[in-house]
């Protein structure tokens, strides 16, 4: 093909070879050179973009784990102290009710001992069965006044009994069948026949009748209820020693005048106490029932503290005290320090409560505990090993299901054992209002640090405590509903473990089934889990640290993905499309979550192989992109974190090279081309000037005209053609005028020549040589034939036609020899 271009056309490709080439060599190293560094570049940057992402994500996960350090050893003093506060509380209240009864044991005695009460006691047991005759109570009149004890326990007692003791009938009407005669007579007097209201029935001094009954009730009665007033007792009671008969009572109610050994009460606590009190060896003996209920007091939980009555050596009677309840409820229920959820109370061996509650008065108060036992019995890990003689401190659930910190421990009253628990909420005793504040201290942390959540639970997975308080609040976090949930799953771990851990991101229905996180570690004391702490870390927090772009441009990008592909930090990328799309996000974190949108690319791979390094791969969006990869190890899990941008914006400004050198290579190849043509014009004009000098020459025209050309080398090359076909020219010219003349034996002159020249006149000599030979060898014979010699034959070497020649010569001389041979001969 080059060979069928013209001279013009392989000078111009020529001149455009030269130019292009270089060009194109150095365009191509400069744009692969700059390339490369740019490549260099972009993958540096990349990985200190990755370094640096990578050493804030763990400084911020590390420092996570700092503030949970600080929140345990902050909910462990706040434990002990709330514990240490229980404690003070509870020894107080311990030591003021053991006070308490040792003061009624000391009043008890006092009384028992004293000489009017021994007095009392004679006169009364003396005069008690003489009442009904010195009234002269006829049989009518006994009866009538039975009818009236009858409305009294019917429509007074009754009415008060069933307003305390909804859908219970009262026996009374059976216990008023068993009063024999006497007993009777002084009801009448003092109970139905008693003008003062129902329960004021103590205000009656003396009944208006003439018995020395009434005398001696008016002589004592004052005192000994002045006494009671005193002291704050229930009731006062004087007990024949003999009979059981109770022939002295403060407030009369129905167990006035009935005996304690067969009466209807006989077989009640208050009975227990005059027998063992009757039973007594010595004055000083004290003896105290426990609280049962007691139908005198309608249902109402009384306790009797009793002691024999001595005059001089004599045994006469028992002294017995209805305990009253709002005295040991005056003592628990000071609640200074306790906050608004601490309280503390007396439990006693049937499970029932011996003071009122503070948080539960409805079921929990003494007397609705001894009514509806089902409902206010209350059986704790605290009250069971403080009954048991056990003192210490624990987190328990409490009566009313709750998780409270509680110090307990017995306490002995007389010959009985309580349980005393000082209590409170583990809620208020770890998450304490700061004063003035109007958030506690929890919300006030979670708030300042960020934290979407902040829980307390307790050991057994029960969430006593959040603050946002979302639907897993006051729920089963081990065994409840969201037991399968990351939060479960590591409290549960937790709880085994005692130490801290981490649950990685994964949905969590309580928080609308957003992807969640979280760290938790327990508060142990003594060996066990008081509390555990936990933390939902805020997808916030990881995004502002990811999402930050300084230096990566349009395209730039660093995201999470973790262990099962799942995006662990909002894609930038993603969020430009969705503002300039108005599509659904796929690979935010949540979204990635919803819609299963894994990241599955090469770069994911190797960093959650634990590799790390840099090349060009397809991201998730499925464009080329640099990436910077490597792994990310938070507590046990492997993330990968990753820093990307696109290959077309990383290696734009080669882009731009690439253009500027293709522009260039274009306006070079006009520049080389408009050269080309200017230059290759005169030497094409000059060569074709010879070119046809040539073809005339070569025609045989020598003596063609060839114009001089210019002073360089293609008109010397002319100048040189012109001088070479005027050389041939005149040596042709001379050869020619030579064989004119009849001399063939001039030769043109070759040494005057070199090369292809040199060759054409030695060539000419040859063809002159090959013509004139034979002539001359011919000559030389016909001038021997002339002479008469025929023996003389052509020997020349001969080719072609002059061969032939050569032989018809020598046939002809030979015909002519042999001719005059046979002349001759003839």
């Amino acid at each position: 093909m080059f060979q069928k271009m013209t001279l013009r056309t392989k000078l111009i490709s020529s001149f455009l070879a030269v130019g292009l080439v270089p060009l194109i060599a150095v365009s191509y190293l400069s744009q692969q050179k700059a390339e490369n560094a740019l490549s260099d570049q972009a993958f540096a940057q990349l990985e200190a973009v990755r370094g640096i992402k990578k050493a804030q994500i763990e400084k911020y996960f590390g420092e996570r784990e700092g503030d949970m350090g600080v929140l345990v050893e902050t909910v462990g003093t706040l434990r002990q102290e709330a514990m240490n506060k229980l404690i003070a509380v509870r020894e107080i209240k311990k030591n003021q009710i053991e006070s308490y009864f040792q003061t009624i044991n000391d009043q008890m005695l006092t009384f028992s001992e004293n000489r009017m009460v021994v007095d009392a006691m004679q006169e009364f047991r003396t005069q008690f069965r003489t009442a009904r005759k010195e009234n002269n109570v006829d049989a009518q009149q006994l009866a009538d006044w039975k009818e009236q004890l009858k409305a009294y326990y019917t429509d007074q007692f009754g009415k008060e009994y069933a307003s305390q003791n909804p859908g219970t009938a009262s026996k009374a009407l059976d216990y008023l069948a068993q009063l024999d005669d006497d007993s009777l007579v002084l009801q009448h007097r003092y109970i139905s026949g008693n003008t003062h209201p129902l329960g004021s029935k103590h205000q009656l001094d003396r009944a208006d009748d003439p018995s020395k009954y009434s005398e001696l009730h008016g002589k004592y009665h004052p005192v000994i209820r002045n006494y009671l007033e005193k002291f704050g007792y229930y009731d006062i009671f004087l007990v024949d020693l003999e009979t059981g008969d109770i022939v002295y009572s403060v407030f009369k109610e129905l167990d006035y005048s009935t005996s304690l050994l067969d009466g209807p009460y006989a077989k009640t606590n208050f009975g227990d106490a005059f027998r063992k009190a009757k039973a007594a060896e010595s004055a000083d003996s004290i003896v105290l029932v426990d609280y049962e209920q007691y139908t005198p007091s309608y249902e109402a939980p009384a306790s009797f503290i009793a002691s024999p009555i001595y005059d001089g050596d004599e045994k006469v009677g028992v002294a017995i005290f209805q305990m009253p309840l709002d005295r040991i409820n005056s003592i628990m229920g000071e609640r200074s320090g306790l906050g608004e959820t601490g309280e503390t109370y007396l439990v006693g061996p049937d499970d029932l409560m011996r003071s009122d509650s503070y948080l539960d008065p409805k079921n929990h108060s003494v007397q609705a505990s001894f009514r509806r036992p089902e409902t206010g019995a209350v059986h704790s890990d605290a009250t069971v090993a403080a009954l048991k003689g056990e003192s210490g401190t624990k987190v328990i659930i409490d009566y009313n299901g709750n998780p409270v910190l509680s110090a307990y421990a017995p306490v002995h009253v007389g010959s009985l054992t309580w349980a005393i628990a000082s209590e409170i909420d583990v809620a208020e005793a770890f998450a304490p209002k700061v004063d003035g504040a109007e958030k506690d201290y929890f919300t006030q942390y979670k708030e300042q640090y960020g934290y979407y959540d902040l829980f307390l639970i307790n050991p057994d997975g029960y969430i006593f405590y959040t603050v946002e308080q979302e639907p897993d609040y006051h729920t089963n976090i081990i065994t409840g509903e969201y037991k399968d949930s990351g939060l479960g799953h590591l409290v549960s771990q937790v709880a085994v473990d005692h130490k801290f851990s981490f649950a990685d991101f994964a949905p969590y229905a309580p928080s609308a089934g957003a992807p969640a996180a979280f760290i938790a570690q327990p508060v142990v004391h003594d060996g066990k889990v008081d509390c555990i702490v936990a933390l939902q870390i805020p997808l916030d927090a990881i995004n502002n640290v990811m999402l930050q772009r300084d230096g990566m441009g349009e395209t730039g990008e660093t995201y999470l993905v973790g262990s099962d592909k799942l995006m662990r930090s909002d894609s930038y990328l993603d969020t430009v499309r969705v503002a300039e799309t108005g599509d659904p996000a796929e690979y935010s974190v949540v979204a990635s979550f919803a819609g299963n949108h894994k990241v599955e690319t090469v770069a994911v791979d190797e960093a959650l192989a634990g590799k790390t390094g840099s090349q060009i791969v397809i991201d998730y969006n499925g464009n080329p992109v640099l990436s910077a990869y490597g792994p990310l190890e938070i507590w046990g899990q492997t993330w990968a974190i990753l820093a990307e941008i696109d290959e077309a914006e990383a290696f734009a400004a080669t882009t731009s090279l690439t253009r500027f050198l293709q522009a260039t290579a274009v306006i070079a190849l006009a520049a080389i081309a408009c050269l080309a043509l200017f230059l290759t014009r005169p030497i094409v004009a000059q060569l074709k000037r010879a070119t046809l000098a040539g073809q005339r020459v070569a025609q045989g025209d020598l003596d063609t005209a060839i114009a001089d050309g210019s002073n360089d080398e293609i008109g010397q090359l002319v100048s040189g053609f012109a001088e070479v076909v005027g050389t041939l020219n005149t040596e042709i010219g001379e050869l020619v005028d030579s064989a004119k003349q009849g001399d063939l034996e001039a030769r043109a002159d070759q040494n005057r020549f070199e090369g292809c020249y040199k060759e054409l006149i030695a060539g000419i000599n040859d063809m002159l040589n090959a013509i004139c030979l034979p002539v001359t060898g011919a000559t030389r014979l016909m001038e021997k034939v002339a002479s008469g010699d025929l023996t003389e034959r052509m020997s020349e070497e001969c080719e072609g036609d002059l061969e032939r020649l050569k032989t018809s010569i020598n046939t002809a001389v030979d015909n002519l020899d042999t001719t005059i041979s046979h002349v001759a001969v003839t």
